[in-house]
């Protein structure tokens, strides 16, 4: 791969992390379960569609393309002959970029949940079910579940760096076919079962591995089609969305069209920063928050801020839910931003430490 286009694939990195964290938050706003599209025209079809659409299908290309940057930039360096003393190396260096901050954001929800028992029970309250939920949790459910929800990704990014080696082997010897082999599991919906080691995980990290390892150009491959899988992608998900949406056969679909969003989101990333100088600076002035954002948002700020939105008596009109929908998030969005600025600018060392020197 020459320098420049090292240099620009370095920069569609990059810029890729402010929108995710963004498309990250417009999913959590809504409750996980699906819900099937009823096929009238109406405001509450209008609603449903553009939720579970945005929530529930095509925002799950976000935490796939983290896994690919990981995987990317974990075999960056990587040596053409197995060394062991690179892994020792790398897994060395994400004890403080991972599992520290891991296990420090599960300790704050952790004690956000028993501050907010102990208080409402100091000023008379009764408890209410976080405090009896956080009374029964055993260490399983603090970290490895983990407490604070979406560290999830955290954890299976945890997982894989702990194997690595195997997609070292499988890639380096393998290439295509190893690589090949990765896609077929990840479409064939066959997960293990065992948390920590999702298939999203393991073919997203292993598709960002198979091109530091292999050498191969990232960019050039994704961008060959210019938009177009982005645009394919969004069809097959708008139509499985309306069409299937809670079905059995759903992930047989959603899968391959994952894949498309994932392609073409690099190809219009590539696209914007060439053409549009103010998106790519912000995205790259904000880059270093997304982590803080991605971990600081589920501790009841998103909680709470759901509650505040389901007490404004017009919200029971999915006109009005229609344009909440689009406004929640960019509070939650303000509010971490905030928290952001304000941890990073009083307690700098504290801020490195939560966020693995990301910033």
């Amino acid at each position: 791969m020459s320098n420049k286009h090292n240099n620009q694939l370095s920069t569609v990195l990059d810029i890729l992390r402010f929108p995710m964290i963004v498309l990250v938050l417009f999913m959590h706003v809504v409750p996980i379960s699906a819900n099937a599209i009823p096929h009238e025209f109406s405001w509450e079809s209008l609603y449903l569609f553009t939720t579970e659409f945005v929530a529930h299908n095509f925002g799950r290309i976000a935490v796939p393309i983290f896994f690919l940057i990981s995987g990317y930039l974990f075999f960056l360096k990587a040596p053409k002959q197995y060394d062991s003393q690179f892994f020792a190396d790398q897994w060395r260096k994400r004890i403080s970029t991972l599992l520290v901050p891991y296990v420090l954001w599960n300790l704050l929800k952790y004690a956000a949940i028993a501050s907010k028992g102990y208080l409402m029970q100091k000023a008379g309250f009764s408890s209410d079910g976080d405090w009896g939920y956080f009374q029964s949790l055993d260490l399983y459910h603090i970290f490895y579940s983990p407490l604070n929800e979406p560290l999830w990704y955290l954890r299976d990014l945890i997982c894989m760096v702990i194997i690595s080696p195997l997609f070292y082997l499988l890639l380096r010897y393998a290439k295509h076919l190893g690589m090949l082999l990765l896609t077929v599991w990840y479409l064939s919906a066959l997960e293990i079962g065992i948390s920590g080691f999702s298939l999203t995980a393991i073919f997203y990290f292993g598709l960002g591995a198979f091109y530091s390892i292999c050498k191969r150009d990232m960019l050039k491959d994704f961008t060959r089609l210019k938009i177009f899988p982005l645009i394919i992608s969004v069809l097959i998900i708008s139509t499985g969305t309306i069409w299937d949406n809670t079905g059995t056969t759903k992930e047989y679909w959603l899968r391959p069209a994952l894949i498309l969003g994932v392609v073409g989101s690099f190809a219009l990333a590539d696209r914007l920063i060439q053409t549009q100088e103010d998106f790519k600076n912000l995205c790259l002035k904000m880059a270093g928050n997304v982590f803080f954002i991605y971990a600081v948002h589920e501790i009841y700020i998103k909680n709470w801020l759901n509650g505040f939105f389901s007490r404004i008596p017009m919200m029971d009109h999915y006109a009005v839910k229609y344009v909440g929908y689009f406004i929640q998030p960019l509070i939650l969005l303000a509010v971490s931003l905030l928290l952001n600025y304000l941890v990073k600018r009083y307690l700098p060392k504290v801020y490195a430490v939560l966020t693995g020197g990301r910033a």
